[in-house]
């Protein structure tokens, strides 16, 4: 059964990135860390380390700073800034991607690989949330061009 993503506003679809995507990365990044720490895998456990360090930035941007945005964006049709932080998230996106496929292939030999992969199969879907879902809603509302 798959989850009923909001779409009826951006600040909904945000709040279910939040509550779906966010927390459980938050769930799973320190107990996989726990995990690869305990089983020896140094070059995995270091690489994992530097995606859940992005990630934890990434997340905080957005849920302290862009997502508050597009709740304002809705209340008071006010946007200022609401593109450079979008830009800026997708930029992210992109490298986080690399970090990501770092981590896939240390992992393809791993005891945890399942684990990782389930994983980084969900952070794809989030970003690609954000990406194809979330921006164009934000950017339509605030009457952006495409870009």
């Amino acid at each position: 059964m798959q989850a009923v993503v909001p779409t009826a506003s951006p600040s909904a679809l945000a709040n279910y990135i939040v509550g779906t995507h966010h927390a459980l990365l938050r769930e799973e990044l320190p107990r996989i860390a726990t995990a690869l720490r305990e089983t020896g895998q140094a070059e995995l456990y270091d690489a994992w380390l530097e995606l859940a360090g992005f990630l934890s930035q990434h997340l905080a941007k957005e849920e302290e700073i862009l997502f508050p945005m597009i709740e304002e964006l809705e209340r008071s049709g006010y946007s200022a800034c609401l593109a450079g932080a979008m830009s800026q998230m997708n930029y992210e996106h992109v490298a986080m991607s690399s970090l990501e496929e770092r981590v896939r292939q240390l992992s393809m030999r791993s005891s945890l690989r399942t684990r990782i992969t389930a994983l980084l199969d969900d952070l794809a879907v989030h970003a690609c949330l954000e990406d194809d879902e979330l921006f164009p809603l934000v950017r339509e509302l605030a009457g952006f061009d495409g870009t």
